[in-house]
C-alpha cells in the first residue's frame, strides 16, 4: 500500500503541470479528463495534491502559467463562496490534511512571495491569505505576521519591491477575510506597521498601492488605533497625502479608504474635516481621473450617510428618554454651501448618453450625493438648487436641462414639505412637457422626477394637472423602455397616493382616467 502511495505521488508531481494546463484546453474531451483527474486526486490523496500544488507554486524552474493556476487551484481547495461548502473545507485542512503537509504548503507559500515572478507571487499572497485566514483565526500560524513583516524590511533577494508588493496583497487579502475579532492589538499593530512603512512617499508605485489596498482592507480592525490620536494622526496623514499623489489608483484608494473612515470612525473626524474638505472638493472639480473625483463624492455620501443615521438613533433614543451616545457634528449641513454647487457644476452635468441606465458614473454618484446632502441638510439647500434649476430646465444644452431636472427631483425628500409647494407646482408644466424633449435622457429623468412628485407630494399637485400629466405619462409609455418604465413608476405612485386620498363613494380623483391608463399600459405590454 505505501509503494502504491509513493508511486501515486511520483505521478501526480510528474503529471500535475500538464493536468493544470489540460483543464484550460479549449478540447472538450481534454479539458473533461483533467478535472476529472483533479477531482479524483482531491478525493483520494488531498494531502499529497495539496503539497504538490504548493511546490508547482514554489519552483522557480516550473511553467510559469502552471504554477499561476497551481496558487488558484490550492487557494480553491482552502476556500468557497457558499459558507457551508467554505465550512467544509476548513474541516478537510485539518482533519484530512496532516500537520507535516499543513506546514509544507505553508513553508512553499510563503517562499513564492519572494519569487522573481509576478503572477506566481501575486497567486503566493492569495494562497497565503486563504490559509492565515483559517488559521489566524484558530490561533494557530502564530509567526505567520512576523514573517510577512521581515518581508517588508528585506534587502537580500533581487526584487525587494516585488516581495514588498505581494506580501502587501497577502496582508490585503488576509484582512478582507478575517473576522475583526480573530486578531488581537499586537497582530494588528504588526499589520499597520508593514502596511504604513509601504506607503512611504519615497516607495514603489506598485508597492504604495498594494499598501494602500491593504490599509483599505485593515481599517475596520483598526479602531483601538484610531482611539490614539498619534496614531490615528499618523494613519490620516498617509491617506491624506496619498490623495495626492501622481498615479490615479493610489488617489482613488485613498478617497476610498477616506470615505470609509468616516463611515467607521465619524467621531474621531473634527480635528481632520477642514483638511478633508479642502481635498475632496478639490479632486471633485479638477482631477482628470473620473474614478477619482467618484470617490471623492463617495467621502460625502459616507458623511451623509452616517449622520443621517446618528440623526435617526438620536430621534430613536429622544423617544424613549434615553442618552444617545453618540452625536452628530453636522458636517454636512455646515458644508451644504460649498459642497452642493460643486455637485451640481461638477458632477450632474458629466453625464454619458451612451452609458446604460444602471452604470455608476460621476454624474450618478453626484445625484445620489445631493439627494443624501438634501436629506442631511433639508432646507439649507433649497435656495442653491432651486437657482440652478431656474436657469438650466429650459437651456439649450440637454446635459444642463437634463441635471437641473435631477437635482430637482433629488431635492424632494429631506426639506420641509411647505417649502417645496410653489416650487412643485411651478415645474409640472415644464416636466410634463419635457417628456416630449428630444433627448432621451431628459424624457428618463423627467419621468423620473415626476415619479417622486407623485410618491412624495401628489397633494401638490395642481387639481387641473391631473389630466395632462396621466396623459402624458401614459404616451410615455409608448417611448423607449428605459422613459416607459420610468413612466411606470409614476402612474404607480400617483395611484397609491390616491389610494390614501378621501373618496367620494368608489371614485377619487384619478378615476376619469382610469380606462385611458389601462389602455396605455396594455399597449406598452403589447409592445414589449
Amino acid at each position: 500500500v505505501l509503494r502504491l502511495y509513493r508511486r501515486r505521488d511520483l505521478v501526480m508531481a510528474r503529471d500535475l503541470s500538464s493536468i493544470l494546463l489540460n483543464a484550460q484546453s479549449q478540447e472538450l474531451t481534454v479539458r473533461n479528463a483533467a478535472e476529472h483527474q483533479l477531482c479524483q486526486w482531491e478525493s483520494q490523496s488531498l494531502p499529497q495534491l495539496m503539497v504538490a500544488l504548493a511546490d508547482e507554486l514554489s519552483e522557480e524552474g516550473r511553467n510559469e502559467h502552471s504554477r499561476q493556476l497551481a496558487g488558484l487551484h490550492l487557494k480553491n481547495l482552502l476556500f468557497a463562496r457558499d459558507a457551508h461548502i467554505s465550512a467544509e473545507k476548513k474541516r478537510k485542512w485539518y482533519t484530512d490534511v496532516d500537520a507535516n503537509s499543513r506546514s509544507h504548503v505553508k513553508i512553499a507559500c510563503l517562499k513564492v512571495l519572494r519569487s522573481a515572478n509576478p503572477q506566481a507571487a501575486h497567486a503566493g499572497a492569495l494562497v497565503v491569505a486563504k490559509i492565515g485566514a483559517l488559521e489566524l483565526q484558530e490561533k494557530q500560524w502564530p509567526e505567520l505576521l512576523g514573517q510577512l513583516l521581515k518581508n517588508m524590511t528585506t534587502k537580500d533577494v533581487g526584487n525587494s519591491n516585488l516581495t514588498k508588493t505581494s506580501t502587501l496583497e497577502a496582508l490585503g487579502y488576509l484582512c478582507e477575510d478575517l473576522e475583526e475579532e480573530a486578531v488581537d492589538q499586537t497582530e494588528t499593530n504588526q499589520i499597520l506597521t508593514a502596511i504604513v512603512d509601504g506607503m512611504r512617499e519615497d516607495g514603489a508605485i506598485t508597492v504604495r498601492v498594494a499598501a494602500a489596498r491593504a490599509l483599505l482592507s485593515s481599517l475596520v480592525f483598526t479602531r483601538h488605533n484610531f482611539d490614539n490620536e498619534t496614531e490615528r494622526t499618523m494613519i490620516m496623514q498617509v491617506l491624506c497625502t496619498a490623495t495626492k499623489s501622481p498615479d490615479e489608483q493610489l488617489r482613488i484608494i485613498a478617497f476610498e479608504s477616506l470615505a470609509r473612515v468616516a463611515a467607521l470612525y465619524y467621531e474621531k473626524l473634527p480635528q481632520y474635516i477642514e483638511a478633508l474638505f479642502t481635498l475632496t472638493l478639490t479632486a471633485i472639480q479638477q482631477d482628470k481621473d473620473e474614478q477619482v473625483s467618484m470617490m471623492a463624492v463617495e467621502f460625502w455620501s459616507s458623511l451623509c450617510e452616517e449622520e443621517l443615521e446618528i440623526l435617526e438613533e438620536t430621534n430613536s433614543v429622544d423617544q424613549s428618554r434615553t442618552l444617545s451616545h453618540r452625536q452628530c457634528a453636522r458636517y454636512v449641513c455646515a458644508a451644504a454651501s460649498h459642497i452642493v454647487p460643486v455637485l451640481l457644476q461638477s458632477t450632474l452635468v458629466k453625464q454619458d448618453e451612451y452609458a446604460d441606465e444602471d452604470t455608476w458614473n460621476l454624474s450618478a454618484a453626484g445625484a445620489i450625493c445631493l439627494g443624501l446632502v438634501a436629506q442631511a441638510a433639508g432646507d439649507a439647500i433649497v435656495p442653491d438648487v432651486l437657482a440652478f434649476v431656474e436657469s438650466n430646465i429650459l437651456h439649450a444644452e440637454w446635459r444642463r436641462r437634463e441635471a437641473s431636472i435631477m437635482a430637482f427631483g433629488q431635492l424632494l425628500d429631506g426639506p420641509k414639505p411647505e417649502l417645496l409647494t410653489d416650487p412643485v407646482q411651478t415645474a409640472m408644466p415644464v416636466l410634463v412637457r419635457t417628456l416630449k424633449d428630444n433627448h432621451t435622457l431628459v424624457k428618463d429623468t423627467a419621468a423620473w422626477t415626476l415619479g417622486r412628485i407623485c410618491e412624495l407630494h401628489a397633494q401638490r399637485i395642481p387639481q387641473g394637472y391631473l389630466q395632462p400629466l396621466v396623459e402624458s405619462l401614459g404616451g410615455a409609455l409608448q417611448d423607449s423602455a428605459r422613459v416607459a418604465s420610468q413612466s411606470c413608476f409614476a402612474l404607480h405612485n400617483l395611484a397609491q397616493a390616491f389610494e390614501r386620498a378621501p373618496r367620494s363613494r368608489e371614485t377619487n380623483a384619478l378615476s376619469p382616467f382610469f380606462s385611458s391608463s389601462v389602455d396605455a399600459a396594455s399597449c406598452c405590454d403589447r409592445k414589449a
